[in-house]
């Protein structure tokens, strides 16, 4: 399980990347808002638990499922512990350098070996649109499952984060594809070898 504060991690040498550097590891300030949010409060808590998404407690723990309960301590936060160029780039701030999150409460990590590598979040209302994520290449969801699998294991491919969450939950390696528009390239070598099925 994950628990405490396990996704920030140390970021590269400033000085060994160029400052373009579209590939950069944030996966400190992606795991710092994380922590942040501190879990689930009650309102996203019986949304994920409830009839539509059905996913367990085990599930929301297991994939470190979390709400932003207060927006404006975590923007607060999140800009007194870094800057807004890093915020920036790690395509958390919008135009107006406010947190893109604002309406889209439910935050589901992204993790790859253990670190979180990208974020979306989800809107509890009827607003549109119901998910926003980060302007980045959008990488494979729970790629982890993958890890390990014999050449020609099944594995289901969702469309989206909980499909692919229920699937696991249910006994099941899955994984989330958030659209074929703009998946980061190197998704297929994670799935190459792979017998897949798509639901």
């Amino acid at each position: 399980s994950r628990q405490g504060r396990p996704y920030a991690v140390k970021t590269a040498n400033k000085q060994q990347e160029p400052k373009t550097e579209p590939a950069k590891d944030y996966s400190e300030i992606y795991g710092e808002l994380v922590y942040l949010c501190g879990g689930l409060d009650k309102e996203s808590r019986d949304y994920l638990t409830g009839a539509k998404r059905g996913l367990t407690e085990a599930t929301l723990k297991h994939f470190a499922l979390c709400s932003i309960a207060d927006y404006k301590e975590i923007d607060q936060q999140l800009k007194a512990k870094f800057s807004i160029g890093e915020l920036r780039q790690a395509g958390l701030l919008s135009d107006k350098d406010s947190l893109i999150f604002y309406k889209h409460k439910v935050i589901i990590p992204f993790f790859d070996d253990g670190k979180i590598i990208f974020l979306q979040g989800r809107r509890l209302d009827d607003g549109q649109p119901k998910y926003l994520h980060l302007k980045r290449p959008v990488p494979l969801f729970n790629p982890d499952a993958l890890k390990g699998l014999a050449k020609g294991s099944k594995v289901y491919v969702c469309e989206g984060a909980f499909d692919a969450m229920v699937m696991e939950q249910n006994g099941y390696k899955a994984v989330g594809i958030l659209g074929v528009n703009n998946l980061s390239q190197n998704i297929p070598s994670y799935l190459k070898g792979l017998r897949l099925c798509y639901v």
